[in-house]
């Protein structure tokens, strides 16, 4: 019938429709040839890489291999702007004089306290120190009453040290700069902080020898004190042999007949005291050093204007420094009793 017909025409169709769309994403997506890359193709085959390939891509994976020569130019250019800075930037305290700029870094030797070793950031628009290295030189002297006192840090507390100081030699805050009169001084402050930590290592060591002596025989007759601040220790020898002294010099008088006329009335014995101090701030007089100085006195003047850029060699501006370790002892008489003297002693 006619139905018929039109339904077995409208099923051809239908598996016509079907085997063409199974053609066309079924078998002519493996039968194409793409178009060959000729430019790309060309670059290879002449010069042996991809010459398009995204800089940013190649920089991540494969860095640009640095000669010999360039790192010799890199690091004698740094050397040049460490020693221009030096000389018309920086101002140093006169402990620091002693450097060395080789590498691109530049070392401070301060005998018997630090080694600190520097390189400028210059990949930062702000250019300031790095620390590099830093080694404490405090240590003290064998003595004969057993091992030397130890004092060496651990990389901790190296590495916590140089993550304190580093806050020192950082710029400030945009929003904190300077001005002319307050200029950020770098070096100024770093010394402030490494000195201050010397010292109290070198009255540490002090303490540590004196209490081991206590230790020994001397138990009764060395008395060792340290204040709270850890910035006074206070050293009283002979307490027991004067205290037997004195002692018996009571009951010798208790035995003598009572003369009221020709009594004489004798002070009692004080204990021989040595005090050593961190003093924190500089005398107006002249500086009185030890006798491997020779005694050698120093001027210090508190101008704070002579405190200019560029300034290596002269520090009398600078009135440094400002914290020291002076003694005292009871057993002077005349003009140096109860006098503080500065020491430059050698541990």
């Amino acid at each position: 019938s006619y139905h018929e017909a039109m339904q077995n025409q409208q099923q051809k169709i239908n598996n016509v429709l079907h085997s063409l769309f199974d053609f066309r994403y079924g078998v002519i997506p493996y039968t194409s040839t793409r178009c060959p890359d000729i430019t790309t193709s060309i670059d290879v085959l002449t010069t042996g890489r991809y010459q398009r390939f995204p800089k940013i891509i190649e920089e991540s994976f494969a860095p640009k291999i640095v000669t010999d020569k360039e790192v010799k130019d890199a690091l004698k250019k740094i050397n040049t702007y460490i020693e221009l800075r030096m000389l018309t930037e920086e101002v140093i305290p006169p402990a620091m004089k002693k450097y060395r700029v080789a590498d691109g870094r530049i070392t401070f030797y301060v005998d018997k306290e630090f080694e600190v070793v520097l390189t400028p950031n210059v990949a930062e628009e702000n250019v300031y120190w790095a620390m590099l290295d830093l080694k404490i030189l405090v240590q003290s002297e064998n003595d004969k009453f057993g091992d030397d006192v130890d004092l060496s840090l651990h990389e901790n507390q190296i590495e916590h040290i140089k993550k304190f100081a580093q806050g020192f030699l950082n710029p400030p805050p945009f929003q904190q700069q300077p001005s002319e009169s307050s200029k950020h001084l770098p070096l100024l402050k770093l010394y402030d902080y490494l000195h201050t930590l010397c010292l109290d290592a070198q009255l540490e060591v002090l303490y540590q020898q004196a209490f081991r002596l206590h230790k020994t025989r001397w138990s009764e007759n060395l008395v060792v004190e340290m204040d709270p601040t850890h910035t006074t220790l206070r050293i009283c020898y002979w307490s027991g042999v004067k205290k037997t002294a004195q002692a018996a010099q009571s009951m010798q008088q208790s035995r003598r007949p009572n003369i009221t006329s020709g009594a004489v009335n004798r002070p009692p014995i004080n204990h021989d005291v040595i005090e050593i101090s961190i003093a924190e701030e500089m005398p107006s007089k002249s500086l009185i050093h030890s006798t491997r100085s020779k005694l050698s006195k120093s001027n210090w003047l508190n101008d704070a204007s002579r405190v200019k850029s560029g300034v290596i060699n002269d520090g009398r501006g600078l009135n440094y420094p400002r914290k020291f370790l002076r003694a005292r002892w009871s057993g002077l008489t005349g003009e140096l009793a109860n006098k503080w003297t500065i020491l430059d002693w050698e541990f």
